[in-house]
């Protein structure tokens, strides 16, 4: 009798569980679909600065922050656009590149660069040769291709500037490195190179490992890929494994944290706008069906599509942050989630020069009139 009471409290006792597992599961779902249909209709101003010259500067999305880079500063502040940090030096073309938290200022054909966090800087080091691209890994750790008219190499850095390694490259052997890209860990870099023969332009995109993969190799080269009759400028990580290369007539997505291959290659044709990538997918914008509109198809890490998105709006710029799609032109924008949900479409009271996202929905608006922080309902 005792036994049979005891079963039946664990039956009831269970069942109890099940209900409960079972309406946090329709919870989450609920709030899942809500989160991912949810559109917003009209946005307001949250703080604005009519003085800033945004002439002056290049805005940059730090981590849920906004970073101001001019040719004598830069400027971190906050979602109330409060200024966190900010540093002073000179510079004739400050370029930025952005890893997280981390994210290096350098001076393009100079040779200073300097590191920050979203605390401060970090430290500031000189190359060896005026800078031609630098980018830098989750951890601090940089890599910058360098190239004073008779010499190009690769140098690679830890945070404090010390050097840890020296890629050298011969045009006659190599080609002529046009772009790098460092993997989020800072253990594989992808370089292109280009070179010609018989008129017939070919590309390279090579691999360096430097962790143990990598050691064992000659030049620490894991594994490299020729495309003849192509022109490859624009290499791109997304993670510690996956890089997409960004070419004149293909895509090609490459996979695995030690030596990356072939995952996917995307056969482009003559109708290509826009390329994009972002933290964990990439897209090719091409021109609609009878030069009407835009066809935008979106790929995940391994170049698996996604979805395809058709838009008839005339973007000036684009970008793919935190599984958005941001387009904008000079007083509107238009938004997309990764999956082709359009989440806002709207005319803004400015005339934009550059949208950086702080979060989901809420964006920094540099303006010829000023600077705005927007946030979308």
């Amino acid at each position: 009798m005792i036994g049979k009471i005891v079963e039946n409290v664990k039956r009831k006792s269970l069942k109890k569980k099940l209900i409960i597992l079972v309406a946090i599961l329709l919870i989450v779902i609920i709030i899942f679909m809500i989160v991912k249909y949810w559109t917003f209709s009209n946005y307001k101003v949250e703080a604005s600065d009519a003085k800033e010259n945004t002439l002056l500067y290049n805005y940059y999305s730090i981590d849920g922050n906004i970073l101001k880079c001019a040719s004598d500063t830069a400027v971190l502040s906050d979602s109330r656009d409060e200024t966190i940090w900010s540093i002073t030096y000179e510079m004739n073309e400050p370029e930025v590149e952005v890893c997280g938290e981390n994210f290096i200022i350098y001076e393009k054909n100079g040779t200073t660069v300097i590191v920050c966090d979203t605390k401060g800087q970090k430290s500031t080091f000189n190359t060896q040769l005026p800078i031609v691209k630098a980018d830098i890994a989750e951890q601090g750790t940089i890599a910058v291709l360098e190239d004073d008219g008779s010499t190009a190499q690769i140098d690679y850095y830890d945070t404090d500037g010390s050097l840890i390694s020296t890629i050298k490259t011969t045009l006659t052997v190599d080609g002529y490195p046009m772009d790098i890209a460092l993997a989020d860990d800072g253990m594989l870099l992808g370089v292109s190179f280009i070179k010609y023969d018989n008129g017939n332009a070919i590309t390279d995109i090579v691999f360096y490992n430097f962790g143990a993969a990598g050691q064992m190799q000659k030049d620490n080269i894991v594994s490299r890929y020729e495309y003849t009759n192509t022109i490859i400028p624009e290499l791109d990580f997304m993670g510690r494994s996956n890089c997409v290369a960004f070419g004149t007539d293909k895509v090609i997505a490459y996979a695995d944290s030690k030596a990356p291959k072939e995952a996917n290659i995307i056969e482009l044709n003559d109708e290509l706008k826009s390329v994009v990538s972002g933290d964990d997918c990439f897209a090719t914008v091409m021109i609609g069906n009878e030069n009407q509109g835009y066809e935008i198809t979106v790929y995940d890490r391994n170049g698996k599509e996604k979805a395809v998105i058709e838009t008839d709006f005339a973007y000036t710029s684009v970008e793919i942050k935190n599984g958005l799609i941001i387009m904008y032109n000079r007083n509107s924008m238009k938004i997309y989630s990764t999956d082709g949900i359009c989440k806002f479409d709207g005319q803004l009271d400015f005339f934009i020069r550059q949208i950086r996202t702080i979060d989901s929905n809420r964006y920094a608006v540099a303006a010829t009139d000023g600077y705005n922080i927007i946030r979308l309902y």
